[in-house]
């Protein structure tokens, strides 16, 4: 018998299934958020790993069109915007980044100035090889029906004279020349390619004259591919061109080694983009913080524009939750992403298909789990309150007595008395009927969570953490966190279930403490990532202290005057004047450290950005996951002794965070 699955045991399906199972496991709700993705006009298209960048540049790729069609399925890009090719090049497993195992040298040229071009070079073949690759597979696919359908027309003359037109093309430098087939061009593109991936790998000690003195200009052959195919009659007027451009950030590692003052291998990019040929699109993947803030271009003075040259989807932004939870878009996103795995995994969905997370997870108020807080031996109420001994004892009464009936409101009334009554007026009358004044919704639904974790460590338990909403708030957005949350659920399920009868293939409705030791292992091994990336040990430190210091914070607010304590804020103005935070902070926003938003000031006529904990860490560090109320503002010169409150520094961790109140 076949072992149970784990539908979630590979978190990067995309890379291990064919085109033909990208339909099934592909979710089509993300698309019309991404929409310019499918429109002319360049696109940097941003996101954290894991955030969907590759599923959704996939479906610029021939082979996964052509996997829809052969499915029968409806592409997932509406049907005005599907006449298009897609082409491009991975910088990675194209060999480009062997760029950094050899200089190219050239008699009387100084040899920092040619690498670029050279590699300019090797990107136009690549890219243009791919692309007539892309336009034969979709030209002749099922006896071109796809083709016609989205604006191909192959006719044998007109690619015979496409190829001879293009080869005699000034764009190369006489370097392809005369060819009479498809075949014989296409191995003149490959004949180039290979002579560089030889040269980087010492199999030759040198270029020839001919390939020296045949540079082409990054673009130029890539526009005239496309001109050629429409001047051919092979591809409409209409047609749109998508250049993919993957492992843009891996580019840094060749500026760092050539020790370049500017991102030369990169200014190469942003030439082609710059370049603004309407008949061709450059799309660029990269994760947060790759893309430079002014991207300037090879060979001038001149820097890219944003909406000019080029549009940023940033996909973190369009899948965080908003103000209003009603226009967050991630929950549908990771539901369809959910039952899909689930069918995947050949388990069994019957009837209803909706809120299968639900059926799995279960939904859980926040309350229900105080039981839990207050544990088997249960403490006195009285020892968990601990009421201010100079309080009326009519007061500690009343308290003592609801903890009785209803603990969590005794807890939330002796928070509102130490912010709203206070010592000199705790003399006031007592509240007698329900609703209490703490029960107010607003004021009580901020409280709630900040309440429940001193419950929990007032009596010394572990935070749990369960439920759909629970996943939902700790994967912040992001599909990848989403997915191994669920993937360490699962596997602890399996690990736990005594039914071992291999034929079933019901959907299992998970326990609480399964689900809670899942997240909780999910969330350690997410911190334990921190150092894994660039400059990551500086953080980790950095992450280190400042949970410790907001849990600290958060348990010591007994009058809960600052529910929103689990984030802290500056204003732009500050953080502009202090470079040294603005970029620490921006740094571990783009790795994904921290989570950052803009917010609106108590301040009038103020700009604040507000940070916090990524929702994965908060079971790590016993913080609350949502983002209530206003966080803590502070300005750079406090923010270190704030930070330090809580615990010895070294000298050196002090000198670092010394740079942030410069």
């Amino acid at each position: 018998m076949a072992q149970k699955i784990n539908p979630f045991h590979e978190l990067y399906i995309t890379e291990l299934l064919g085109e033909d199972s990208f339909v099934k496991i592909f979710s089509k709700s993300f698309v019309e958020h991404a929409m310019a993705l499918f429109q002319p006009g360049n696109v940097v298209l941003t996101g954290l790993q894991g955030s969907g960048k590759s599923m959704l540049l996939n479906l610029l790729k021939p082979e996964i069109r052509l996997a829809y069609f052969r499915a029968n399925d409806n592409f997932p890009v509406p049907a005005e915007f599907q006449s298009f090719i897609g082409a491009g090049i991975n910088l990675t497993t194209s060999g480009a980044t062997d760029f950094g195992q050899r200089e190219i040298s050239e008699k009387g040229r100084d040899s920092e100035n040619l690498i670029p071009l050279y590699f300019g070079d090797f990107l136009n073949y690549w890219i243009v090889s791919d692309l007539i690759s892309s336009f034969y597979k979709l030209a002749t696919y099922s006896q071109g029906d796809l083709g016609e359908k989205i604006g191909i027309k192959l006719s044998l003359d007109a690619l015979k004279k496409f190829v001879q037109v293009l080869g005699r093309d000034d764009c190369w430098f006489g370097y392809i020349g005369e060819t009479n087939s498809l075949e014989e061009f296409q191995s003149k593109l490959s004949e180039r390619i290979t002579t560089y991936r030889k040269f980087f790998n010492f199999n030759i000690d040198s270029f020839s004259e001919e390939f020296i003195n045949s540079k082409t200009r990054i673009g130029d052959p890539i526009s005239k591919t496309v001109e050629k195919l429409i001047e051919c009659g092979l591809i409409s007027e209409d047609m749109k061109v998508f250049i993919k451009i993957d492992q843009y950030g891996e580019l840094n590692a060749l500026e760092k080694l050539y020790k370049t003052v500017t991102p030369q291998f990169q200014q190469i990019i942003h030439k082609a983009l710059g370049n603004r040929d309407p008949s061709v699109s450059y799309r660029i993947g990269v994760r947060r913080g790759e893309w430079p803030a002014i991207p300037t271009i090879f060979g001038t003075t001149s820097n890219l524009e944003e909406e000019r040259n080029f549009k940023i989807i940033d996909i973190d932004i369009s899948l965080q939750r908003k103000e209003d939870k009603k226009s967050w878009i991630f929950p549908k996103f990771a539901e369809d992403i959910f039952e899909r795995r689930l069918k995947l995994a050949n388990l069994k969905i019957e009837g209803d298909t909706s809120n299968l997370m639900d059926k799995v997870f279960g939904k859980y108020e926040s309350r229900d789990k105080i039981s839990h807080y207050i544990g088997r031996k249960k403490k006195a109420p009285e020892s968990l309150l601990k009421l201010e001994p100079e309080w009326p004892k009519p007061w500690c009464d009343f308290l003592i007595s609801l903890s009785k009936e209803d603990l969590f409101s005794s807890w939330l009334g002796a928070a509102w008395a130490r912010q709203r009554v206070g010592k000199e007026q705790i003399s006031k009358p007592i509240p007698q009927e329900k609703p209490f004044p703490w029960d107010k919704v607003y004021w009580k639904k901020e409280r709630v969570d900040q309440g429940l974790l001193q419950i929990a460590s007032k009596n010394q338990q572990q935070l749990r953490w369960y439920g759909v909403d629970d996943i939902l708030c700790l994967s912040g957005g992001n599909i990848l966190i989403f997915l191994s949350i669920c993937q360490k659920i699962w596997e602890y399920w399996l690990k736990d279930s005594k039914d071992n009868n291999l034929d079933n293939k019901e959907i299992p409705s998970i326990d609480k403490g399964i689900q809670s030791l899942g997240i909780l292992e999910v969330s350690r091994l997410w911190n334990e990532k921190i150092s894994e990336n660039p400059g990551g040990d500086e953080r980790a430190k950095f992450i280190r202290r400042l949970g410790r210091r907001l849990y600290n914070s958060l348990i010591e607010d007994t009058a809960m005057s600052y529910p929103g304590g689990n984030g802290f804020s500056f204003s732009l103005d500050d953080l502009d004047k202090n470079t040294a935070l603005k970029d620490f902070l921006n740094t571990a926003e783009s790795y994904g450290d921290l989570y950052g938003l803009s917010h609106t000031s108590k301040i009038r006529g103020e700009k604040r950005r507000k940070w916090y904990l990524n929702p994965i860490l908060s079971p790590y560090y016993r913080i609350p996951c949502k983002h209530t109320k206003e966080p803590r503002y502070f300005s750079p010169q406090n923010f270190p002794a704030w930070l330090d409150s809580y615990e010895a520094l070294t000298q050196k961790e002090k000198m670092q965070l010394n740079l942030f109140s410069k």
